[in-house]
């Protein structure tokens, strides 16, 4: 669902209950859904993806499947996988997205137009990746930048080229939604 405005009841209904991730970036909204389709109206010209990621204009929201499948859609290079995650990193036209392999491998750096910048395979493995959050920007060296994975309540850092930094644990279980405001992690 999409709160429309604050403190409004305007909820739109998502193409399924398979909604994993949402980020903001360039005005769209990039929502991940994790759900096989096979030539459906939510997905009508592909038959072999786990994932998409609609970019929808949060004044203009899809009313249902039909308008969710007019949806300009994106995929990442292993279409056949589910992502954990969805996040922005930049902003305007020059902004990225970055997934994170549900299955807890991989990473994935794409631009808006779904092409690959760069995916690499974590160097090592882990059980899973339930959320994705980026930190660093235009005021950071790129060796400062990280990501953030979760697994239920392990919070693992990587760098950008997938190699891990370290883990810890939380107080919280179950954690899928992650942000960065500053140097501080949000989860949810």
């Amino acid at each position: 669902m999409v709160d429309t405005g604050w403190g409004s009841s305007g909820f739109v209904d998502a193409p399924s209950n398979n909604i994993d991730g949402i980020a903001y970036l360039d005005s769209m909204l990039w929502v991940l859904e994790n759900q096989w389709r096979c030539f459906e109206t939510v997905d009508p010209t592909k038959c072999d993806n786990a994932h998409r990621v609609f970019e929808m204009d949060p004044t203009s929201v899809p009313g249902n499947d039909a308008a969710w499948g007019a949806l300009n859609k994106i995929y990442a290079t292993d279409s056949w996988d589910e992502m954990g995650g969805i996040m922005a990193k930049g902003s305007g036209s020059t902004g990225t997205l970055w997934m994170a392999n549900k299955w807890g491998f991989r990473l994935y750096n794409i631009n808006q137009n779904g092409a690959e910048i760069d995916s690499p395979w974590t160097d090592q493995w882990v059980d899973g990746m339930d959320g994705v959050a980026f930190s660093g920007g235009p005021t950071t060296s790129a060796s400062d930048d990280f990501l953030m994975t979760s697994r239920n309540s392990v919070m693992s850092q990587w760098s950008t080229s997938a190699s891990k930094r370290q883990d810890f644990t939380t107080s919280l279980s179950n954690v899928k939604g992650m942000t960065f405001i500053g140097s501080v992690l949000y989860m949810a």
